[in-house]
This record gives structure tokens, sequence and C-alpha cells, in this order.
């Protein structure tokens, strides 16, 4: 539960991370936000179900450092509009055996540390961004290549509403280690399964609103869509997962 509970936490500041940032002021000055925000998130096992979690929110900002529960970012621009950057990010997709009967018996699969490198060039027609991510703690072993394409609409002085497109690439040790069943965990009713790499698409929207001063407020959503080689595990019962998140922040 506990693992759960900080996977939660970290798709909150997730969700809430980019747009705030997008909708800051542009200038090179640093900054501290400080927030807090309710989440709501399916999880992909059987009988875990869609969680709710109150969250707190803090991150840093600066032209070259962006750092919050998302994870770190350092990087600059080579040229306008192109940024290049080393990343690194919590993963919490793991699940302990007690989480749910349908896990019972089986090991927990546990959170860990990707980092890698990225590259985003935002213009006219928005923002593309491409992500490499290895596991750094050797937990799934595996690595993610993460494509997102977004682009920000401002309406009025108050409003940014900005639509996300995610496509992830989850190599198989990954989907093996979080969606797999392994061999001596297998019963009459939960067979070995071992899936190959996955293609998750995700579609989703970001809402910031300024009330005033250095008060904002967002939410998020969004709803990934889950391939065969995921949604065909016998520990795994949809084939959607449904996100959301709300809540408040104070920038100085």
């Amino acid at each position: 539960m506990k693992r759960s509970l900080l996977a939660l936490f970290t798709f909150g500041a997730a969700s809430a991370a980019p747009f705030l940032s997008a909708a800051a002021d542009d200038d090179d000055a640093s900054s501290w936000s400080l927030g807090a925000a309710f989440i709501a998130s399916d999880r992909a096992q059987t009988g875990r179900g869609t969680q709710f979690l109150p969250v707190p929110y803090v991150a840093y900002e600066s032209k070259h450092v962006k750092f919050s529960p998302r994870g770190l970012t350092v990087g600059f621009e080579p040229a306008s509009g192109l940024e290049l950057a080393l990343v690194a990010t919590p993963r919490f997709d793991g699940f302990e055996a007690d989480d749910s009967p349908a896990l019972a018996g089986m090991a927990d699969r546990k959170a860990t540390l990707e980092a890698g490198v990225s590259a985003s060039y935002t213009g006219s027609l928005g923002t593309v961004s491409l992500t490499g991510l290895w596991d750094t703690l050797g937990q799934h072993g595996g690595s993610v290549l993460r494509l997102e394409v977004s682009r920000s609409h401002r309406i009025g002085e108050r409003w940014v509403v900005t639509p996300v497109v995610t496509v992830e690439r989850q190599s198989a040790s990954f989907t093996d280690y979080y969606y797999g069943v392994r061999a001596g965990e297998a019963t009459a009713l939960r067979p070995a399964y071992a899936g190959g790499s996955a293609l998750v698409v995700s579609p989703g929207v970001n809402v910031f609103y300024r009330i005033g001063g250095n008060w904002a407020a967002f939410a998020s959503t969004e709803l990934s869509v889950l391939p065969g080689d995921i949604k065909d595990s016998p520990i795994v019962s949809d084939s959607t997962l449904w996100s959301a998140v709300a809540g408040v922040s104070y920038r100085f």
C-alpha cells in the first residue's frame, strides 16, 4: 500500500509540473512553487481499483534546472526553441502482494529510479519531446522511450489549456516485471505470463487558471490505452487506465 500512495503522489506532481511550467511568466528568474492537489488514478493490476489521495506539491524551476516530485531535469538550449537535457525520474508502478487478492503469493514489484536524456522542440505548432529512460537501480532492468506532443492555448489573461498526447514504448523487461507472472508465482487461476515490449498511447489535457497574484489552480486528466502485451496478462483486468489531478499552487 505504501508504494501505491507513492505512485499516486508521483502522478499528481508529474501531471501538474508540465503545465505549471508552461503557464509561468517567460523570464530567466528562478522560482519555487508550493501547493496541494487531489488525485484519482486507476491501477493496472486486478483488484487494485481506482485510488484517491490528497498530495502536496513542491517544485523549483530556473532557466536550466527543474525539480519536482516528477524528478530532476538539467538542460540547455543550443538553439532557439530546442532544449537538450539530462533527466532523472522516479517510477512507482510497482505493487505489493497484499494490495489485492489477485496478487497474493507474488513477489513485490519495487519502485525504481529511471534516468536518461531528452530533446524537445517548441515552435508555432506546439512542443514535441523525445525522452529515453533506463532503470538505474536494476529493478525492471528495462527501458522506456517516450514521445510527447502538446500545444498550449491561452484563453484570455487567466486560462491555459494544453492538449497532450504521449506515446510510450516500454521494453519487454519492463512489462515482464510490472505485468508478468513468473513460473513460481503461477496458480491454476493465474498462469505464468511474459509479455513483450508494449506501446502505450495516452491522450490527455491540462488546464491552468491564474487565480490572481502568484496563486493558480490546475487540473489534468489522462486516459492510457493498454496494448495486448499488457492487458492480456492474467493480473490485468482493464484495457484502459484513467487518471486525474486537480489542485492549487503558490509561486514565489
